[in-house]
């Protein structure tokens, strides 16, 4: 059973990332979140020093459920190269899935697109270095097989993708409607995106 002190952290985390996915980080106020999750706001400050620190859990949080669902994802017996692609196309499924966490993260990325806090930055950073890179798992036994060519590394190749992937689907899945009012495409740039990398890592037949 968890303890009290969990069970509020874990309210704590919840209210954030309504308020968050609703109003954005910048917009956010401590005093709010504290007063959604019915708590004063010295004891909402024992458990986070700032809304950047909740906003840096709640990234942390989203990646690894979704690292843990990749790993379910990519279970079938087939090849090292069909493994990447079906860990890729479950990355795209998801974005599909949570627009709301995608515009999440971009905000994210907007609220610290110059350094983090400097408190907050070590622990933060190392713990997504320390994070299971699945995908470079897969990409390294790809390789070893024959299946596909690195980009220097498995962890740089892994990088590379899913910042493609992310970034690709950061500028088109929130916008979608206008864009494909602008351009008269918008989800297939994504679809076609998925098939250029698998291309571009296959090795050229000998």
């Amino acid at each position: 059973m968890a303890r009290p002190a969990n069970i509020k952290r874990e309210t704590i985390l919840e209210v954030a990332k309504d308020l968050f996915f609703e109003k954005g980080i910048a917009k956010t106020e401590m005093k709010e979140i504290a007063d959604k999750s019915q708590i004063g706001r010295s004891s909402l400050y024992r458990h986070f020093e700032s809304k950047e620190a909740i906003a840096l859990e709640l990234v942390i949080e989203l990646l690894d459920k979704m690292n843990q669902e990749f790993d379910q994802a990519i279970q079938a017996e087939v090849s090292g190269y069909e493994k990447v692609r079906i860990g890729l196309t479950f990355y795209i499924e998801k974005m599909y899935d949570s627009i709301p966490s995608v515009r999440f993260l971009d905000d994210f990325d907007s609220c610290f697109y110059h350094e983090y806090p400097p408190n907050l930055s070590e622990g933060y950073i190392q713990r997504l270095r320390n994070r299971h890179d699945s995908l470079k798992v897969v990409l390294e036994q790809a390789a070893k097989e024959g299946e596909v060519q690195l980009i220097k590394n498995a962890e740089y190749t892994s990088k590379f993708l899913m910042n493609v992937l992310f970034g690709l689907s950061q500028r088109i899945l929130p916008r979608a409607k206008l864009i494909r009012q602008e351009q008269g495409y918008a989800e297939e740039y994504l679809e076609d995106m998925l098939m250029m990398l698998m291309a571009y890592i296959k090795p050229p037949i000998k």
